[in-house]
């Protein structure tokens, strides 16, 4: 009984401890993720392009992680009427742009 209460006390430890490790974002970071929504929404592959590469992660990684007014960026990129850009993150993240769009 005791052996239970002392594993069930440090699972929930454990889990406490997890739960407030909150990691902040660097401003820096931020700012350049906040440039990609910006490019994905401004319809210019090349604004694209060098935002993504100032982040230094892949086209897939943003698809799928990246929140740009609470929709995936390549949902934002259509959304804003930005065709030409969504179809390059679709395009690149492996995603099947028309699909993406039907859903719309």
């Amino acid at each position: 009984m005791k052996k239970s209460l002392l594993i069930a006390s440090l699972l929930t430890g454990v889990c406490l401890v997890n739960m407030t490790q909150v990691h902040a974002m660097d401003k820096n970071m931020e700012e350049k993720l906040v440039k990609v929504c910006e490019a994905a929404k401004s319809d210019s592959r090349i604004k694209l392009q060098q935002a993504i590469s100032n982040v230094s992660t892949g086209y897939k990684e943003i698809a799928e992680s990246l929140v740009c007014n609470g929709v995936d960026p390549i949902t934002f990129a259509l959304n804003n009427g930005a065709v030409k850009t969504a179809k390059l993150l679709a395009s690149r993240s492996h995603k099947d742009f028309d699909e993406m769009l039907a859903k719309l």
